[in-house]
Formats: C-alpha cells, structure tokens, sequence
C-alpha cells in the first residue's frame, strides 16, 4: 500500500474519530464543518512508509516510557496531567540517541496519551493496546504530515482509539458552557492567550536552536508557574497546552499569519469543547492539529489567488 493512501487513512481514522466521538455529542450535524479541516491534509506530500521492525518495537518500549512516565507523575508526584506530560516531555526534549532520533517525539506524544484518567481506562489490557497502538501509529506516520502542530497530540489520541470503544458513554460532558452575557469576555481572553502562547513558541523554536519539544513544554511550565493557582481555578493549563501544540507549526508549513488564524480557531474550540475533553489524553493536540490544519487549508488556497 503507498505511503500516502495509508497515512491519510490513518490521520484521519483519528481526526474522524475525534469529530464523531467528542464533537458530534455537543454540535451534533454542525460537527460535520469539522470535516473541513482534513483538506488540509492534501497540502501534505505524502511519504512511502517503509515498515522497520526493530524502528517499530523501539517506538512501542518509548512511546510505553512517556505513557506511564506521565502516569507515574500526576499520580504520585499529586500534578495535573498537564505539568506532569509537560514535564515529561521537557525531560526528553533535547535527548538524542543514533538508533532512537524520534524519542523525544515519541515521548511526548505518549506522554499525551497517559493524560487519560483511570476512569476512563480500568483494564490492565486497556493500556497495553494504548502503547502497542501509539508506538505503532508513531512508526507507521513519522514521515508523513510533519511540521504540523498537534500530530503527536492526534497521536496520543488516536492510541486510546480501541479501548475507549469499549467504554460506554464516554464522551458525556460534566456541565456546558454557553457562549452568552459575561462568557464573551472569557471568549475574547482565551482566544488572546491562544494567541500569545501559541505565538511564543512558534518564534522560539522557528528562530532560535530550541526544538519545538522544549519550546512547549517550557513555555507551558513557566507559564503555569507564573499563573500559579489561577491557571487552576480557571482552567487555564489546558488552554495553554493545546495553544503550544498549534504554535509547534513550522514554519515551513505555516506562516505566521494563518499561524494566528490558527490559534484563533483553538481558543474558540477550546472554549466550546472543554468540558467534553475531561479525562481524554491527546484530545488538546488533535484539537490543535485540526486548527493549524484549516491554517494550512487557508494558506494553500490563498497562495494560489
């Protein structure tokens, strides 16, 4: 099978997944304009995927590492899942090794997976299948839609795919926000620290020797560190988050215009999905993934005028 028909299939295997499983409970028949940004992925040349069994079982034992390295820190360490998959991706974001040179890539997006609550998944076997299917997802795309961010946040997302069809209404919502009166503020904050995080990163890693690994995750800690119990109380880490991932765009693939236009969109679908995505791992990322994936959509069509 060529690279490119398998690629697609498996991006958007997850992207459709995201849109039926978390969007359509909350917009129901609207969900479909979420369909919109997977034209975006025709702006990406597709790369024959040559299978590697020995590049395979070393993405399952990373993609493993970063899972339960998260796990292990939220849950011992007492952390929100988000300082513990950005603390865990700062610990390898700059670690390089001749027969692993995704590892800090696969760490990362195992770390996303490993945001999943226990409630979410019970079974031994449950996180078994999340690593044999992140690793192998890892494997099988790295060549293929790179330089856009939140592919390895789909990733992590798409690695929870099999066992959450096995948990019966899982994507209920604990309460609904209502775009109305005073939330017009909020509206207009979260999209204007989308924007500002989402900027940041992008400039560090695109113009300075910081990898775009460690240009999230220490943007997302320092953050979280100023903001302190604010970011908390107003559920402002996850925006942060998820703003990082659109900001980890190259700018090969990205320029910042459309970078903004990005952001923008993350920061509406943030403040519309937030709480459908409590006790997801990778959801933030996909969320990011399928923004810059309309800021590529754009900027190819408006190239071409």
């Amino acid at each position: 099978m060529k690279g490119g028909i398998l690629s697609y299939f498996l991006f958007g295997t997850i992207h459709l997944a995201f849109l039926i499983g978390i969007v359509f409970p909350k917009w129901g028949w609207f969900s479909l304009l979420g369909l919109i940004p997977l034209l975006g992925y025709l702006a990406f040349k597709p790369s024959r995927v040559e299978y590697d069994f020995k590049d395979h079982l070393s993405s399952i034992i990373i993609f493993a590492i970063g899972f339960f390295l998260t796990k292990i820190i939220s849950v011992f360490g007492g952390l929100p899942v988000v300082y513990a998959s950005a603390i865990t991706g700062l610990a390898f974001a700059f670690v390089k090794l001749k027969f692993a040179p995704s590892l800090p890539a696969i760490i990362y997006a195992g770390s996303f997976a490993g945001m999943v609550s226990g409630d979410r998944v019970g079974e031994d076997w449950m996180y078994i299948s999340i690593c044999l299917l992140g690793g192998t997802l890892m494997h099988l795309l790295k060549d293929n839609f790179n330089g856009v961010g939140g592919k390895l946040g789909s990733i992590g997302f798409g690695a929870l795919l099999i066992p959450l069809i096995f948990i019966e209404g899982y994507y209920l919502p604990v309460h609904r926000l209502e775009l109305v009166g005073y939330n017009l503020i909020l509206v207009a904050f979260l999209i204007l620290l989308s924007i500002v995080v989402a900027g940041v990163v992008y400039l560090i890693h695109n113009k300075t020797k910081i990898n775009a690994i460690a240009s999230s995750s220490l943007v997302t800690i320092l953050m979280l560190f100023v903001l302190g119990g604010y970011a908390i109380d107003f559920h402002l880490g996850p925006l942060i988050f998820g703003a990082s991932f659109v900001g980890m765009s190259s700018k090969k693939v990205l320029r910042i215009p459309y970078l903004l236009l990005s952001a923008i969109l993350f920061g509406l679908m943030y403040y519309s999905m937030f709480t459908f995505l409590q006790g997801f791992g990778g959801t933030l990322g996909t969320m990011a993934c399928l923004s810059c994936l309309v800021g590529v959509l754009f900027q190819r069509i408006l190239s071409k005028t």
